[in-house]
């Protein structure tokens, strides 16, 4: 055997001791959980062996790997409550590492699941937040605003507050493109339970796209069997069947909600914005006000 350098094993204790030797265990524990038919208890048991240590490098990332295997599955309940569970875990990362975990669920999300997943996964990124940081921190309090602004099915006012956010804040700037599709798909449904018809270059207004995209995302919802309408291309009119009931009546809760939470979100936008709020109706969206139908 030719000289060289010799390696000295010991598996008592080690040269690392047994702290090292431990984390090096779960370590081997994630990566066998990979290509393991029980990925999910493997999983768990690495998130159950950082329980008690400051840092945890390792329960992000199988809780992110839960995440997306729950997605995958189709078992939307279950990838909710193991996010809501990765995103209590953001504060022990860093910063980088927490963006892209959140860029990853959110980026798969939308591939995989409708918008009322989607929307419900943007709503727990929006909690975490508002509940990271302290209260009176102007990063904290435009979070909580953004909020609103999207229960609010608010376009103008999330695409406000995500520009004050995103220089800042990485959950964000990241998080930002499928923020705005989910607001948009909110409104859009708001929209189509209030009217039996409507022209798809106001609806260009309310949504503030393009009208080729604005177009894509009335086919994209009618394609998804969300809403049941036909596009009447020469008058550029969309011209409504009905809604799904489930739809329907989500819908007038959101339009409920919306004409009630007006007065207090323009409030709250009073308190740290620099430029005073504008009237939803001032933006070029619909006013808010149900005539059923009626083409807007």
């Amino acid at each position: 055997m030719e000289e060289g350098y010799e390696f000295e094993f010991e598996s008592n204790g080690g040269p690392w001791g047994p702290e090292q030797e431990a984390a090096v265990a779960v370590e081997n524990l994630y990566y066998e959980a990979q290509d393991c038919l029980q990925a999910v208890h493997l999983l768990e048991e690495v998130v159950q062996r950082e329980a008690d240590v400051v840092h945890k490098p390792w329960t992000c990332k199988a809780l992110l790997s839960l995440t997306l295997l729950a997605l995958g599955e189709g078992n939307f309940d279950c990838a909710g409550a193991h996010y809501q569970r990765l995103l209590q875990q953001m504060p022990t990362v860093a910063a980088g590492e927490a963006a892209a975990t959140v860029e990853a669920v959110l980026s798969a999300a939308a591939k995989l699941v409708g918008g009322q997943v989607l929307e419900k996964l943007m709503l727990y990124t929006l909690e975490a937040l508002t509940s990271q940081g302290m209260k009176d921190d102007p990063t904290v309090r435009s979070a909580k605003a953004l909020r609103t602004a999207f229960e609010a099915s608010d376009i103008a006012g999330v695409e406000e507050h995500l520009q004050l956010l995103g220089a800042t804040d990485p959950f964000v700037s990241h998080c930002r493109e499928a923020l705005l599709e989910a607001v948009r798909l909110r409104r859009l449904l708001c929209v189509a339970s209030c009217y039996s018809a409507f022209s798809l270059k106001r609806l260009q207004q309310t949504l503030r796209l393009s009208y080729k995209a604005t177009l894509n995302l009335v086919l994209q919802v009618i394609r998804q069997g969300r809403l049941v309408a036909v596009v009447d291309d020469e008058a550029r009119v969309v011209r409504l069947r009905g809604l799904r009931n489930q739809d329907v009546t989500a819908n007038g809760q959101l339009l409920s909600q919306w004409g009630n939470s007006l007065h207090e979100f323009i409030g709250r936008l009073e308190t740290f914005l620099v430029k005073e709020p504008q009237n939803m109706t001032s933006r070029g969206g619909f006013s808010g006000v149900p005539y059923a139908a009626h083409i807007y």
